[in-house]
């Protein structure tokens, strides 16, 4: 069931993104353009994604320091792709779950944390970012986009 309702909310989530106003914008966005680094050329990672991460993850996940020593390091663009694609995540330790999972925005562990559907055999399951707002429909339906798009480093 968890699974059903994640593949709902990414694909609700494409939709939603999918949606055109005439004037090249997304619905609701005012026609000015919408979601930032969509377009016909698909997401970038480095100019939409990685400062998603960057400016909402990297407090904690830097890869130094005190808070979560050693683990991913979203601080900079190319760290945090090594980070988040086709790795399994330290969390779900019964099944292995890729972070980003190519190609599959409803089967990849960002998508579940940053959504707060966390699998079961996943812990902490807790939504990210920790202690700050959710990330909004905006940045998760980019996040998501470039997933189902392929997760490329471009």
């Amino acid at each position: 069931m968890r699974n059903l309702a994640r593949v709902v909310m990414v694909g609700f989530t494409l939709v939603v993104v999918g949606c055109g106003d005439g004037t090249g914008g997304i619905i609701g966005t005012g026609g000015t353009g919408g979601t930032a680094g969509i377009d016909a050329a698909g997401v970038s990672f480095s100019n939409s994604v990685a400062p998603i991460l960057i400016s909402n993850c990297a407090s904690c996940h830097s890869g130094v320091g005190l808070i979560l020593p050693g683990s991913m390091n979203l601080s900079t663009p190319n760290g945090a792709f090594d980070a988040i694609v086709v790795v399994n995540s330290l969390e779900c330790t019964f099944t292995p779950t890729k972070r980003v999972n190519s190609g599959a925005p409803g089967q990849s562990y960002i998508v579940d944390k940053i959504t707060g559907q966390i699998p079961s055999g996943c812990s902490p399951a807790t939504l990210m970012p920790l202690g700050r707002e959710p990330l909004s429909s905006t940045d998760i339906a980019t996040i998501s986009t470039w997933i189902s798009e392929g997760a490329p480093n471009n």
